[in-house]
């Protein structure tokens, strides 16, 4: 019984990090998504729009898991020589 509690405490634990994480994922969209409609009213504001649509975008696939933190790290790092 102690196991099965500890077993269900870790994977409640885990349920509110995931919520916690779609949560600012979601919120990360819809501020992006709310820059680029406001951008669109700027002179050659659609290329501002389409850079916040973009990380928009970016955020649905880190909460849907077709990008991973470890994903923007990667593609950060490629652009510089660090350490060298």
């Amino acid at each position: 019984a102690r196991a099965l509690r500890e077993s269900a405490r870790a994977e409640a634990g885990i349920a509110r990090e995931l919520s916690a994480r779609h949560r600012a994922a979601l919120e990360h969209a819809l501020e992006e998504l709310d820059a680029a409609s406001a951008t669109l009213t700027q002179p050659s504001g659609w290329v501002l729009s389409a850079e916040h649509l973009r990380r928009a975008i970016d955020a649905l696939d880190e909460l849907s898991g077709r990008t991973t933190t470890e994903d923007v790290l990667d593609r950060i790092f490629a652009r510089f020589c660090l350490g060298k």
